[in-house]
């Protein structure tokens, strides 16, 4: 389906106070997307415009025409990066995936990364890390750095989302004193 001008799909619900779930991949939205639900016909309606993906010369995530290569980040449409590096600032980190945690692809010195795990005694250990809005954010633990697959989600701390930039934490009430644990923090543009 390539150079497709419009897609329209047709859910037919069955259930009422169902939840369905529709994936789609390699498109790209660039149009308005409107969805309308009628409690007559218990439907939805989604209107999307598909083309074909923008050009990504470095794979880093972000489109040749949002890279300005001025150095200076204004937004996700003028991110200042240079579109033939996949990470303008050297510091590790793909430019695409700076934008998606909120950090400056053009600025080494701004990373995600954790502030601090302290341990709270009897309530815990605190994880805390600087958020930033329009991000979702979970928390996840291991106890055997060995297996990679073996990180999972810590308690109910899975859909973490701020109402404004600052350092934020979660409490781990489920590790036991003298207990080795990993924390990763996962973030994804909403």
């Amino acid at each position: 389906m390539n150079n497709l001008s419009d897609l329209v799909v047709v859910v037919i619900m069955k259930e009422t106070n169902a939840v369905y779930t529709a994936h789609f991949d390699n498109i790209l939205f660039t149009g308005l997307v409107s969805s309308v639900m009628t409690p007559v016909t218990n439907g939805l309606y989604l209107s999307i415009n598909d083309s074909t993906p923008e050009q990504d010369s470095d794979d880093d995530g972000i489109p040749d025409v949002y890279e300005t290569d001025t150095g200076i980040y204004n937004g996700p449409t003028d991110t200042g990066t240079d579109p033939n590096n996949p990470d303008t600032d050297t510091d590790g980190i793909k430019d695409g995936d700076e934008i998606i945690a909120g950090t400056d692809p053009n600025d080494p010195d701004s990373v995600f990364e954790l502030e601090s795990i302290l341990n709270g005694g009897a309530s815990g250990f605190v994880i805390e890390w600087f958020a930033r809005t329009n991000r979702m954010y979970a928390v996840h633990y291991t106890e055997d750095l060995r297996n990679a697959g073996s990180f999972v989600p810590l308690g109910n701390w899975t859909n973490i989302v701020v109402a404004q930039d600052g350092l934020t934490n979660v409490v781990d009430t489920t590790a036991d004193e003298g207990t080795n644990r990993f924390y990763r923090i996962n973030v994804r543009q909403l």
